[in-house]
């Protein structure tokens, strides 16, 4: 399978200054989706050695952003967003020689902690100023590329009820509540089998 590769840290030396760009997903759970703050978080990348040559345009979708990224031919991609921004935009930079840079924004941050970064993403800017690079782990289920962990059965589902209930209030729950009724009513009888290379 082709590598991604992250900035991680700590570095014994300096690294030179790395051609970056930043995208976002300004629904995820800790962004703070205005002009002053992704200004504050562009400088921080710019004085820690990533200076930005695209501008931030957070109002795009996740695809857009990363087309204009990439047309830029930037050497780093900072994705600022939860787990799920993280994955899609490693799954674009496959098979580009670009690098992945991790910026923790969203609900859950499990790939940015597990690679020790600070949970505020302008803390997490910061602290990659003498970052190294390195291979990130990962790997494919179904075609979809995962990192960290890949959860199937009634968690994924859970988390896909989660996603339809950001942003409408109340209503997003029902959906939710209607089917842990339903499982506690009736569980459901499922199977899972995994097979390997061959």
């Amino acid at each position: 399978m082709p590598e991604v590769s992250t900035v991680a840290f700590p570095a014994d030396s300096p690294s030179r200054p790395r051609r970056a760009a930043l995208v976002v997903n300004p629904a995820a759970g800790s962004v703070q989706a205005d002009e002053e703050w992704f200004g504050r978080l562009s400088a921080t990348l710019t004085l820690a050695g990533y200076p930005i040559v695209v501008p931030v345009q957070p109002d795009l979708p996740l695809d857009e952003q990363l087309a204009a990224a990439l047309d830029a031919r930037p050497e780093v991609v900072f994705a600022i967003g939860g787990d799920g921004t993280i994955r899609a935009v490693a799954a674009h930079l496959i098979g580009h020689d670009i690098i992945l840079g991790i910026l923790p924004g969203g609900t859950m941050n499990r790939v940015a902690t597990r690679l020790g970064l600070p949970a505020d993403p302008i803390a997490a800017a910061q602290s990659l100023a003498d970052a190294t690079v390195e291979p990130l782990a990962h790997g494919t289920l179904a075609g979809h590329v995962f990192l960290y962990q890949s959860v199937v059965g009634r968690s994924s589902r859970l988390v896909r009820f989660r996603e339809m209930q950001r942003g409408v209030g109340i209503a997003g729950w029902l959906p939710l509540i209607r089917a842990a009724l339903r499982a506690l009513a009736r569980p459901p009888r499922r199977s899972l089998r995994l097979r390997g290379d061959g």
